[in-house]
């Protein structure tokens, strides 16, 4: 059974890496060096694309906490904002209505 990040079996590395402990480079062929450096690459390339998702994930999670903190303070601002436009509206009125009685006031006065 293949692990993760890897594409020969176990036994077939571990007998080249015990060919070449005993006789060195010059012991081992060709293919059997090309599995070694394809078997590094492969290995390598796992533990890079592994780090590369975990950094995705990571930053997947950052963003996500930091829209939902967005979305709070544009909840916030937007309540502020609602609750401005109110009393800003209830002011004009009240202005209104004081020019309003003040006109009343004039033409019975007159």
């Amino acid at each position: 059974m293949m692990q993760e990040g890897k594409i020969f079996s176990s036994e077939l590395l571990a007998n080249i890496h015990i060919k070449l402990d005993k006789e060195g480079l010059d012991g081992i062929s060709e293919k059997e060096l090309m599995v070694l450096l394809d078997d590094r690459a492969t290995r390598r390339l796992y533990e890079i694309s592994t780090e590369i998702i975990e950094e995705i994930r990571q930053t997947r999670k950052e963003l996500k906490e930091e829209i939902g903190s967005l979305r709070e303070e544009i909840g916030s601002l937007r309540t502020s904002a609602i609750r401005i436009g109110w009393y800003i509206l209830g002011t004009l009125i009240t202005i209104a209505l004081g020019i309003i009685a003040n006109l009343i006031v004039a033409l019975i006065v007159k």
